[in-house]
């Protein structure tokens, strides 16, 4: 019979470094385009950096604090951006680091919790944002800039990592919390 078993994946070789410029800073946060032709890197510098082809196209300075989240637009012509210090934006890629909308949310990420997961997550319409926001998920809606839609009840601890239910037809959230609880909140 045939065997079942497979073999590692293997390296044909090292693709090269993505270097930060112009001085180098520990990234905190990244997202591919739908494709995986572009990288966004957030760093604890607060730079916003654009990768194309193991290049820097492009970067900016969009916070004095940390860069907790980055996530690509549904239409790749933005990114969302979470900062340490509660600073949530809308940045547009062309022309480059136009800040389209921004909201302070309040009991932001505290800047001595490390990062667990994914605190932003965009639906698959590109409709609504998802953000962990302390005990509680927030729900944007993005129709007009970032306008507060929902607020989930509280988690009972630290959200840790949101994301939405893939299907168009669903608006099904998860959170999960750092105590380890896992919920699954459907919305009207």
């Amino acid at each position: 019979p045939p065997s079942l078993q497979s073999s590692p994946p293997s390296l044909q070789s090292s693709p090269p470094s993505l270097q930060s410029s112009p001085q180098p800073s520990p990234v905190t946060s990244t997202h591919f385009n739908h494709n995986g032709n572009l990288l966004v890197c957030g760093a604890l510098d607060g730079m916003i950096r654009v990768y194309s082809d193991y290049q820097c196209i492009m970067g900016w300075q969009a916070s004095a604090t940390a860069i907790h989240s980055v996530k690509f637009s549904v239409d790749e012509n933005s990114v969302f951006v979470y900062c340490k210090d509660g600073t949530l934006a809308q940045w547009r890629l062309y022309p480059m680091s136009q800040c389209m909308c921004s909201v302070s949310v309040t009991d932001a990420p505290p800047q001595n919790v490390a990062q667990f997961g994914r605190d932003i997550a965009l639906d698959a319409e590109g409709k609504f944002l998802l953000v962990g926001r302390g005990f509680q998920a927030v729900v944007y809606s993005l129709e007009q800039g970032l306008t507060e839609d929902s607020v989930l009840p509280s988690q009972g601890s630290r959200v840790a990592c949101v994301d939405w239910h893939v299907p168009y037809s669903t608006r099904l959230c998860l959170t999960a919390t750092t105590s380890g609880i896992a919920r699954i909140v459907g919305l009207i």
